[in-house]
């Protein structure tokens, strides 16, 4: 699958599962939400311009074999993302106890 990149990026927060779990919300969904603004919709019934969140760009990379969503432009970021990457995971948990 090809990575993708946009411009100007309008998004939808869909929780959408077979089971919802109490109305709980995702971790990611909440922070994108924060960030990006929009509202987390259960359902695409009714979806208009007001639930959607937005950032200037969008896109995903590929470091080693993970892939990361990346936003940027967001209208209520006040944070930055670090990825730490090591050929041991040992160093890796080592930076995590410092």
């Amino acid at each position: 699958m090809d990575l993708k990149s946009y411009k100007k990026y309008k998004i939808a927060l869909l929780n959408i599962e077979l089971e919802l779990k109490a109305e709980r919300v995702p971790e990611d969904l909440k922070r994108t939400m924060k960030y990006c603004g929009g509202a987390v919709m259960t359902t695409a019934n009714d979806i208009n311009s007001s639930v959607f969140g937005q950032c200037d760009y969008f896109e995903e990379r590929q470091v080693g074999g993970e892939r990361f969503n990346i936003f940027q432009g967001c209208v209520n970021a006040r944070t930055c993302t670090l990825i730490l990457r090591s050929g041991a995971e040992q160093f890796l948990e080592e930076t995590e106890l410092r």
